[in-house]
């Protein structure tokens, strides 16, 4: 027989995955905002993100210097306009004294107007120059401001600017909410406080329900903060001993509050330590998986509970009140109170107890007759099928002699009498 290799092929393993796109920000939508909206955007965006804070000075900067340079084009414009007026009167002023009609004023003016042209040309220089550092500095604008958006866009899904007086917002995302990345220290500390010192329920406190306030305290207490060890300590021992018992978290939250609110939790503490049950709580692990394996190797889980209200409470559930069943919901599970109501008031079989109700079967002895009690009556003499005889008047009865009893017989013959090996009837003959 050929055996050919085995080969691996996962053609029909393969599933069809849906076509998922990657997420991308919210749709580019140009909104008009107030002013203060556009101030407290920006503000916050120069506090929290160093980058946008130099792009924003960048485009101060350039805009600065295009306003400047385009001032001093404007200026120099200006007075270029002003040379021109002149020379076009120079021109008429020289015409007419070609004519002779020029007067002496006139004369004068044509006089102190020779180095017009010089000056008209240092001009022209002057504006061209200008003008082409304007074009410059708001080429340098443009680039300021767009290296400004690509960055609010990639780092914050928006871009506010201003433009004619007017403030709008470019993006799809919310413009009045304020949203730090970080939680304030102070809101996140007063919830640790309240939950150990008013809400938790330190004898039964499990990881899940603390994991995510830990973990929102250690994100909002920066990491240059002295006691910012302490509570990543709180962290650090559920993720690397994830079986740690109750009291040691304990220990370890202690070390996390203040000198007053800690005073306040050991006393707390203290006082659950009294109870023999809270105690053996306390002793249990932080995990719920480990916590009720626990409890069930002690017997003290919720499924077994108190018996005796176990069983009256499912005989007397129907007949309560609904709250009085709400009350009873609270201290008994509901897989009891589901179960028919023992009337009979007896206690019932314990698993491996021998029932009596049952009837007896001793089987047949060797004669083949029943041993049962609960058979008919016994009618078989226990010897050999010796009968009795009874005898008439002034004769003995046949009773066999003591000698020639076998072991079967020497209790007398065994009849409705009794089941005893021997009777009393045996017994009066051998005495005499």
């Amino acid at each position: 027989m050929e055996f050919l290799p085995l080969e691996f092929s996962d053609k029909n393993s393969k599933k069809t995955l849906p076509q998922l796109k990657p997420l991308e920000p919210c749709a580019a939508t140009t909104l008009e905002i107030t002013k203060d909206q556009f101030d407290a955007i920006v503000q916050n965006r120069l506090t929290s993100n160093s980058r946008y804070a130099s792009l924003m000075n960048f485009q101060v900067d350039a805009e600065k210097r295009f306003a400047r340079s385009v001032g001093e084009a404007s200026a120099v414009l200006s007075r270029l306009e002003d040379l021109q007026q002149k020379r076009d009167e120079r021109n008429r002023i020289f015409l007419a004294i070609k004519d002779n009609s020029a007067t002496r004023e006139e004369r004068q003016i044509y006089d102190k107007s020779k180095n017009l042209e010089k000056e008209l040309e240092a001009l022209y220089k002057k504006e061209q120059q200008l003008s082409a550092d304007a074009e410059k500095n708001y080429e340098k604008v443009d680039k300021a401001k767009a290296a400004l958006k690509e960055h609010d866009v990639k780092t914050f899904q928006s871009h506010v600017y201003e433009l004619d007086g007017k403030y709008f917002k470019l993006g799809g995302g919310t413009v009045t909410l304020v949203q730090p990345e970080h939680e304030d220290p102070t809101v996140v500390g007063a919830a640790w406080v309240g939950f150990f010192l008013r809400d938790a329920k330190l004898n039964k406190l499990q990881t899940p329900r603390v994991m995510g306030l830990i973990k929102r305290y250690v994100q909002a207490v920066p990491e240059s903060n002295p006691d910012h060890k302490a509570i990543k300590n709180c962290l650090t021992l559920l993720t690397e001993k994830p079986k740690v018992s109750r009291y040691e978290f304990c220990n370890a939250v202690r070390l996390t509050l203040s000198e007053n609110n800690c005073r306040k939790f050991c006393s707390i503490f203290n006082e659950l330590m009294q109870d023999e049950g809270c105690k053996r709580d306390l002793s249990y692990s932080m995990d719920p998986e480990e916590a009720f394996i626990q409890s069930v190797e002690d017997k003290r889980s919720h499924h077994h509970g108190n018996p005796v209200l176990r069983r009256e409470a499912a005989n007397i559930f129907k007949k309560c009140s609904k709250q009085e069943r709400q009350w009873l919901s609270h201290r008994v599970p509901a897989s009891d109170l589901d179960k028919p109501a023992n009337t009979d008031n007896k206690s019932e079989q314990k698993p491996g107890q021998r029932n009596n109700k049952r009837k007896r079967d001793y089987g047949q002895d060797y004669h083949g007759n029943s041993r049962g009690y609960h058979t008919q009556q016994f009618t078989q003499p226990r010897n050999n099928g010796f009968q009795p005889s009874f005898p008439g008047p002034g004769q003995l009865p046949n009773f066999p002699l003591p000698a020639q009893q076998n072991n079967s017989q020497r209790g007398g013959y065994s009849g409705g009498r009794g089941r005893g090996r021997g009777g009393h009837q045996g017994r009066d003959q051998r005495k005499n």
